[in-house]
Formats: structure tokens, sequence, C-alpha cells
């Protein structure tokens, strides 16, 4: 945050500050996310290509009782992406404003988050026009999208919401980008210089769940249908639960690390957040804001989890940080922005050659995953890494290095388009 606060504390070392460590399971849940949501994605193809509707009932009758699991939790991994964004885009800003570090530079943050976002976004909209055409979408509707508008066509044709339907969220983080350096600016100096370190905390936290509530309320107020429930002021709350852990970061780890009650407390907030994950699926569609709160409550606590286990100094297990699943997760924003308009294709041509939705979800699922990983591999070493400014030299010590020095730069949300 910009403007006046508290002196910066002094630079501790970070091998004994657990707060500056990079984030060990934030690839791993990217990457696991990111098989999640193109599964969702899969799946639903191969119940159109072989005449199924979309319902639930109908998932289980084309697939059985295993795949729809995946199906019905997919929506979740949304939150999941914010909640992460929110950590990990909020942090610089949250230790800034308690007066842990120098405020972020605007000019800088401005650059890296459009480097980040913008250069792959645009590539992989031009050519899903150029191999799709426009579908029946006007000019504005083509603009709209480049221009990160496209949550707002409320009645958007096939380009909009099918070849490049996972680009609203996006949009999403793009507002969040936007809004979170004014709401550090604004907090910033509302408190001045007399609030002490602990009182810039509780006004931290008042300011989140002002955030969440009214968040919460413009998704209850709008019509209750999928593109207006896409909105950015709707889904602002997502992010809230990360920028609160990033300040909890600031004054947890020193009483975590080394103690025996934080692996019962991770197991308790796994716990959590597989009820909050059941009381959604059971909640879903009847209130848009309650559902939507549950949602974003259950998937923090994994975050939560994870980030606890991290804290109290012990490893996260092979099992969740490996080498595939890291792989997948560097390269999530490029497979997130690539698989649905290479799905797309796939279905133009296996539509009408298969008829059982097992036979169609094994074909569509092992082409589309060659084909996304194979353009994620180019999008990310050709398109990414240089957006960011990314060289060989950086990259092999960036690991080594405080966040606050060379911070980790983490994939834009996905959605089940997400």
């Amino acid at each position: 945050m910009t403007g006046a606060g508290p002196a910066p504390a002094p630079a501790r070392d970070s091998s004994e500050d657990p707060m500056r460590d990079r984030f060990v399971a934030g690839d791993p849940i990217r990457g696991g996310a990111a098989l999640i949501i193109f599964t969702f994605h899969v799946a639903l193809a191969s119940l159109f290509i072989t005449g199924f509707e979309f319902g639930r009932d109908d998932q289980r009758d084309a697939f059985g009782p295993f795949l729809p699991l995946i199906l019905d939790n997919a929506e979740l991994v949304v939150y999941a992406f914010f909640v992460l964004s929110g950590y990990l885009i909020g942090r610089p800003f949250v230790q800034a404003f308690l007066g842990y570090r120098p405020p972020p530079r605007l000019g800088k943050y401005g650059r890296r988050r459009f480097m980040r976002i913008m250069p792959a976004f645009w590539i992989v909209v031009t050519l899903a026009v150029i191999r799709f055409g426009t579908l029946d979408s006007s000019t504005l509707d083509v603009v709209g999208i480049y221009a990160l508008m496209q949550s707002y066509d409320v009645a958007a044709g096939p380009l909009v919401q099918g070849v490049l339907g996972q680009l609203w969220t996006v949009h999403v983080e793009a507002w969040f980008y936007a809004l979170l350096p004014l709401g550090a600016i604004g907090l910033t100096f509302a408190c001045g210089r007399r609030l002490s370190r602990n009182g810039r905390i509780v006004a931290l936290f008042a300011l989140l769940l002002l955030v969440a509530l009214a968040s919460l309320a413009i998704r209850q107020a709008l019509p209750h249908n999928i593109p207006h429930l896409r909105w950015a002021s709707a889904l602002m709350f997502g992010f809230v639960p990360g920028v609160a852990l990033a300040a909890l970061e600031t004054f947890v780890p020193r009483h975590a690390t080394g103690r025996a009650w934080t692996g019962w407390a991770t197991v308790g907030l796994v716990v959590v957040g597989v009820l909050f994950c059941l009381a959604f699926n059971e909640w879903y569609l009847r209130s848009p804001a309650i559902t939507g709160a549950l949602a974003a409550l259950g998937t923090t606590a994994f975050v939560a989890a994870a980030l606890l286990h991290q804290w109290s100094g012990r490893r996260l297990s092979r099992l969740f940080d490996n080498r595939p699943v890291n792989w997948l997760g560097e390269r999530s924003y490029s497979f997130y922005l690539l698989h649905v308009p290479i799905l797309w294709e796939m279905q133009l041509r296996f539509d009408g050659t298969v008829t059982t939705p097992w036979a169609a979800f094994g074909l569509l699922f092992g082409c589309t995953f060659v084909l996304s990983a194979l353009g994620a591999t180019v999008g990310y070493r050709y398109v990414e890494r240089p957006s960011m400014g990314l060289d060989p030299w950086f990259w092999e010590r960036k690991q080594s290095l405080p966040v606050e020095a060379a911070p980790a730069e983490p994939a834009p949300a996905l959605a089940p388009k997400r």
C-alpha cells in the first residue's frame, strides 16, 4: 500500500521467517485445479457429441456415479484460484500496510499485471477468431473480448460463451488487480500514521468484511443467471479470504513453527473445507450469495490448510508436490486459455464418430490434453516468460530469493468455463 504507514521492520533471514517463503503448494494447487477444470469441460463436450443433456441426472446416466462427483464440484475450483490470487497478489500490499516492507511501486505493479495476462490472452483470442470466425458475434462483441468486457455481454453468441467461454475469469481477475491498489491507497490514508499495527489489522479486516458483504449483496440482487453472476462486482468476495490469509501470515507463522497443534489444525481445516463444499452442493443455485460464500469459505479452508502446513515447517507430501503437477501449475494459464478452443475443434472433428459418452470422453481427453499441453509449453516459453521479463538467470535464482525481491508470478484464476 502506498502512502504513510509504519516504518518497515528490519529484514530478517528468510530461512527464519515463514512469511517470506514462496507458497510451495501454489503450483500443485493450480496444476490440480487446472486438471479438474479440464476434466469438467471434456465431460460436458462428451455429453454434447453423444446427445446427452447437461443436467446432473443426465451426467449420472452417461458416466455412472464417480465422474459426476468431479463435475458437481468443478465450479469450486474457480474460487480456489480467486483465493490464491487474493493471497499472492495481495500479500505485498498487506505487508506494506502493516509496516513489514516498503509499499509496492504502482507503475511496476501495473506493468507486471498487464504483461502477465494480456499478451497471451490477446494471442489466444486472435487465433480463435482466425480459426472459427466471429460465429455471428458483432464487431462490438469481438472488441469487448479484447477489452476484457465480455462478461457484460449477457446475450453474447457462441464465440463468447463457447469457444472463448472460459475467459470470463480473466475479466474478473483484471478487476481485482485494478481495485487492489486503490483499496490499499484508500485504507492507508484513512488510517494515517496514528494506528498501531494491531489497529491496522483490525481496520484491514473490517474493510475486507465490508467488501465481501457488498459483493455478496450485489450477487444476490443481480438476475440469477450465469452471465450476470460472472460480473466482477458479484465475485470480488472470492478474493477477500486470500487477502485475509496474507494478513494472518504476518503473525500466525511465529506461533505455528514446530508446534504439534498445527497438524491437528491442518486436518481440521481440510474437514471444514469438505463440509463447506458439501453444503455448497446442497445449496447450489438456491441463493447465489449463500452458495458463493460457501464456495469461497470451503476453498479457503483448503488453501489455509496448505499454508498452515508450510508455516509449521513441514514439507509438502510428494503426492501433491511433484514434477507433473508443478509443471502443469507453472503453465496453467496458457493451458487454461488454450484448452477450450482446442476442445471445440476436437468436438467438430469427432462429432458423430462416437456414440457412447465414455468413448467420447477418452478420445476427447487424450487428444485435447496432448494438444493443450503442447500449446501451453510453447505459450509459457515464448509468450508468458518473455512478457514477464523472465530469463534463465532470473529463473534459476528466484527460488532462493525472498518473495519481496523476486515474487513468484501466479497464473490468473481458472474457472469452469471454466
